[in-house]
C-alpha cells in the first residue's frame, strides 16, 4: 500500500505566523515538541501533544496541527478497498487500522536538541524505522499460505471471476498479513532527521501561543514517512 497511515498522507500544516521578534514567553523546548509531533505524525496520538502545549483536547490538536483536522485512516482503508472493488466491514477496517497503529507505536526514535538561537534552533530526529521489502516478503508468504488453503471449488470460483469467492479470499488475505506486519521488528539502522525550527504563533484552543515548530513542515512529514517504512 502506498499510503500506509493516514497521518503521514495529510501534511502537518499550521495556520500560524511566524515569528521575527518574539515576546519573554517561555517556550516549550524545541525537542520536546519535535518528539510530540512525531508522535503525532508517524503514530496518529494526539495526546502528547495535548499535554505538551495545553490543548484543550486531541481534536483541538489535530484542527490546529493537521491539515483538514487530519484524514481518518478508516475512511481511507475503506476508501481504497472499495476503489479495489474489494468490501470489508467498517470493524474490520478498524480492526487493520489498530494493527498498524500497534506496529507504528513501536517505533524507536529519539529527539536531541543540538543548537539553539535567538530565533532559530535545531533538533535531530532519529527514527528506526521498518523494512519495505519485508513487508512484501510477508504479503507473499501471506498470499501463498491463504491460496494454499483454498479448496479446489474455492480455487475454480475465484479463477472463474466468481466476486463473493474472491473477496472471501481477500478477506482472509489482508487480515492474516495486517496481523503480520503488526508483529514487524523495525531495522537495525535508525535514520537521522535534521529539523530546522523556528518560533511561530500557534492557536492553542483559542488561545495565542509561541511555540517551535519546524521551519518546513512540508519537508518534516515526508522525512517521517521516509524514515518509518524504506
Amino acid at each position: 500500500m502506498k499510503k500506509k497511515v493516514s497521518v503521514l498522507m495529510a501534511l502537518v500544516v499550521l495556520s500560524c505566523m511566524v515569528l521575527m521578534g518574539c515576546s519573554s514567553q517561555k517556550l516549550v523546548p524545541a525537542d520536546q515538541v519535535v518528539g510530540a509531533l512525531f508522535q503525532l505524525a508517524a503514530m496518529d496520538d494526539a495526546a502528547p501533544m495535548k499535554d505538551l502545549l495545553g490543548f484543550a483536547s486531541e481534536e483541538d490538536v489535530r484542527s490546529a496541527l493537521m491539515e483538514d483536522g487530519g484524514s481518518d485512516l478508516v475512511e481511507e482503508l475503506e476508501k481504497q478497498f472499495t476503489d479495489a472493488g474489494i468490501e470489508f466491514s467498517t470493524e474490520e477496517v478498524e480492526e487493520m487500522k489498530n494493527d498498524i497503529i500497534s506496529l507504528l507505536k513501536n517505533t524507536p526514535y529519539t529527539v536531541e536538541l543540538t543548537s539553539e538561537e535567538k530565533d532559530k534552533c535545531v533538533v535531530t530526529l532519529k527514527v528506526t524505522g521498518y523494512s519495505m521489502a519485508d513487508m512484501t516478503e510477508i504479503a507473499m508468504t501471506t498470499q501463498q499460505a491463504a491460496q494454499d488453503a483454498l479448496t479446489e471449488d474455492q480455487l475454480a470460483a475465484i479463477q472463474s471471476g466468481d466476486a463473493d469467492a474472491l473477496n472471501e479470499f481477500m478477506h482472509t488475505y489482508m487480515m492474516d498479513y495486517m496481523k503480520a506486519v503488526s508483529q514487524m521488528s523495525p531495522m537495525e539502522e535508525a535514520t537521522e532527521i535534521t529539523v530546522e525550527c523556528e518560533k511561530v504563533k500557534v492557536d492553542v484552543s483559542g488561545k495565542e501561543q509561541v511555540c517551535w515548530m519546524p521551519l518546513s513542515l512540508d519537508s518534516f512529514g515526508n522525512d517521517v514517512e521516509a524514515a518509518i517504512m524504506q
